[in-house]
């Protein structure tokens, strides 16, 4: 009923021809997707019928309400302070580690390249022997947080920076690991999380319009709606 009563309201209210808009739009393509995805639940005409009318009024909907109103919505920098002020315990970064690792499939040649290995060496060794996918970039792997990665990497944040872990052994089979870099938990900054922040803001106010626009649109339109236009 809510997409109706938008969709009516969009067709009273928009001064452009729908039918042309529709004709321009991808809701067709969508359908005629949509129709093969679930060709075998649909059971008649009309049920296609049906089908098409929730796609393409969908995307009347929302190409009108993004046109009119959320394009529309206007982000103050006090909305946006109030945002983050508020929710500063989401804008920060957890403890990370940065790695580089080798993996092996038999413990014995893990043990072997322990024995050779140093810190200087670590990436040549890694392109040379290690069977894991970063090998070739010296088993270099990005930063991570805790529980990120299965749990065999976790001793990575009980080590110190540039030490080499023992062989460790997990189900994918025998690991090294030298320690890069290590990042402590620290806050974001308002200018780091700004463009996070102004998505959330425009999300929720685009929620706040709709609602009102629902509103709105039920008290113009006639509860009085065909099944489909």
């Amino acid at each position: 009923v809510e997409r109706k009563t938008l969709f009516h309201y969009v067709r009273q209210t928009a001064g452009v021809d729908i039918e042309e808009f529709l004709k321009e739009s991808k809701c067709e393509k969508d359908f005629e997707s949509a129709v093969k995805n679930l060709d075998n639940l649909l059971q008649s005409d009309q049920d296609k019928k049906r089908l098409r009318s929730k796609i393409c009024e969908h995307a009347v909907v929302t190409h009108f309400f993004n046109k009119q109103i959320k394009q529309q919505i206007k982000l103050d920098e006090l909305s946006l302070l109030n945002y983050y002020d508020s929710r500063k315990e989401e804008f920060h970064t957890p403890e990370r580690v940065k790695v580089r690792h080798m993996l092996f499939a038999k413990e014995e040649d893990a043990k072997k390249v322990r024995q050779l290995v140093n810190k200087m060496n670590f990436s040549d060794l890694a392109k040379q022997y290690s069977i894991a996918p970063e090998a070739i970039k010296g088993g270099l792997l990005p930063p991570f947080e805790k529980g990120q990665y299965p749990n065999v990497f976790d001793i990575a944040f009980t080590l110190a920076k540039g030490e080499i872990s023992v062989v460790l052994k997990s189900d994918y089979g025998f690991h090294i690991l030298l320690i890069e870099d290590k990042y402590e938990p620290r806050q974001v900054s308002f200018d780091e999380a700004r463009k996070s922040i102004e998505s959330r803001v425009l999300e929720q106010k685009s929620e706040e319009e709709y609602k009102k626009w629902i509103d709105l649109a039920m008290q113009k339109v006639s509860v009085n709606i065909p099944h489909s236009y």
